[in-house]
């Protein structure tokens, strides 16, 4: 038994878990989840592309996650950027 996950075929809008030997049409095995290192955070409204085999969708945790992430990056680098100024400055 394999799980699918399924989409209007009009508007690939979400209607939900789908438990089948073989995959039915207007599904799809990829989770409507997006992920960021490693955890999953599942779409509210989800809308698969079938095109890209992604689903869109929100997710008020993993938007704040992301933006944690990249604030954290913009910190790292500030630091390496202090860092090697004050290694310039020292000399």
């Amino acid at each position: 038994m394999n799980t699918f996950y399924g989409y209007d075929p009009k508007t690939f809008d979400y209607t939900g878990m789908i438990f089948s030997v073989n995959q039915p049409a207007d599904s799809t095995p990829v989770k409507p989840v997006a992920v960021l290192n490693g955890v999953e955070y599942p779409l509210e409204n989800a809308t698969f592309n079938s095109n890209t085999n992604i689903w869109s969708g929100d997710n008020p945790s993993y938007q704040v996650q992301k933006q944690v992430a990249l604030l954290t990056q913009l910190v790292l680098a500030q630091g390496q950027k202090i860092d090697a100024l004050t290694k310039q400055l020292q000399k």
